[in-house]
């Protein structure tokens, strides 16, 4: 691949030589790369240029990466532009996906779950308090790397990110879904603006995913695993999970924001607790949650984010902005939707899309063959199954 690649041996802005290719994408491609004047590693992020919404989104997730300052994150050294052609230079990470490893392993060790899923909040959390909403958080997008002999974690890939209280229009529109179907959190299927809240709901469904073996929510289409995330409550973990972690991750799946931990903190406080408690230790009663949305809201909200679902599947104006959970190189920093490994592990189920960027109408029925958890009357009892935070 890499000798037919007209830019392998060229020298960008005269101090970054480009070695190798990692990844191509929607995007462009990432390459690895050497710093000639510090003779170090680094990884190059090209986006082609005469997409004027692809250079915003770039040009954002440049600014956003360089005021986050924690180990976890991803570092950004320079952006750096070529004639048309813009070029990202991040922190080369030299590691393994969780990807990957969840193929091999299937489901972790409870201890080691918990130091990833906390190294991640972290993370996250510093984020959070830049008002930055990662919006992608999935196996894909974490390397898991070693650091002084321990484990660590990296968080990559801040191209779908944005600004809690920024003003997004030019990127992302009312009625747009973004992100990834198996990872995405209620609201992001509604079409609603992400929160912190959203970010942490993702990391319930990688905690389920490390603990089961496989994610809760896992259709084998876009529409039909949105529609698992607005409806259905996550199936119960295996038995050997303890009761106290199980109820973390069950908390953090909650249909409704509100009734997830408040803060990355808050969940990280909440999972090293589980993880000192003895196995047989009885489950205390969960915090008292704020009072949930009413339930002829909550209805309508769930009416909208089928109907994006039901469009979601249809509409020819789907646009794939990602890579898909099929396609990406587990020794160094990917490209969005880099090229398939030769031989690399099947996904866990058949999703067309890894990510996803759909334009849909705001005002569109349910769709006919809806789950029939829509059409229940406002007073009807919850499921017998259903977790009390969606009761």
């Amino acid at each position: 691949m890499g000798q037919t690649d007209p830019w392998i041996g060229r020298v960008i802005d005269g101090r970054y030589r480009i070695e190798a290719i990692i990844g191509r994408g929607g995007f462009g491609a990432v390459y690895r790369g050497t710093h000639l004047g510090l003779d170090r590693p680094v990884a190059l992020k090209r986006i082609r240029g005469g997409d004027d919404e692809l250079v915003v989104r770039f040009e954002r997730e440049a600014k956003l990466q360089a005021r986050l300052r924690h180990p976890v994150c991803v570092m950004v050294h320079d952006f750096v532009r070529d004639g048309d052609t813009r070029w990202l230079v991040q922190e080369f990470v030299d590691g393994r996906e969780l990807k990957e490893v969840l193929a091999e392993a299937s489901c972790l060790e409870a201890d080691r779950a918990i130091h990833i899923a906390c190294r991640l909040l972290e993370g996250l959390g510093a984020a959070h308090a830049l008002a930055i909403i990662h919006r992608d958080i999935k196996p894909g997008n974490i390397m898991l790397v070693r650091t002084e002999g321990r484990e660590d974690v990296r968080l990559l890939d801040f191209g779908i990110a944005r600004e809690a209280t920024a003003d997004d229009t030019c990127v992302t529109s009312p009625g747009v879904i973004v992100g990834t179907p198996r990872y995405i959190s209620p609201e992001q299927a509604r079409g609603e603006p992400p929160t912190a809240a959203s970010d942490i709901y993702a990391v319930g469904l990688l905690l389920y995913h490390m603990l089961a073996g496989q994610p809760p929510f896992s259709g084998r289409e876009m529409r039909e695993a949105i529609i698992q995330h607005l409806t259905r409550p996550p199936p119960p973990l295996p038995p050997d999970v303890s009761p106290r972690l199980a109820a973390v991750v069950m908390d953090a799946l909650a249909k409704e924001p509100a009734g997830r931990p408040p803060t990355a903190e808050a969940m990280i406080d909440r999972l090293r607790a589980a993880l000192r408690a003895p196995s047989n230790d009885e489950l205390r009663p969960p915090p008292e949650r704020p009072p949930a949305a009413s339930t002829a809201r909550r209805r309508h909200r769930l009416a909208l984010g089928l109907s994006l679902a039901a469009g979601a599947a249809l509409a020819a104006s789907v646009l794939v902005t990602g890579r898909s959970d099929h396609q990406s190189d587990p020794a160094a920093l990917v490209a969005d939707g880099g090229a398939p490994r030769p031989g690399a592990a099947p996904a866990v189920d058949a999703l067309p899309s890894d990510r996803i960027d759909a334009r849909l109408p705001t005002d569109a029925a349910p769709p006919a063959d809806a789950s029939p958890v829509d059409a229940a009357p406002a007073d009807a009892a919850p499921p017998a199954d259903a977790s009390p935070a969606d009761a």
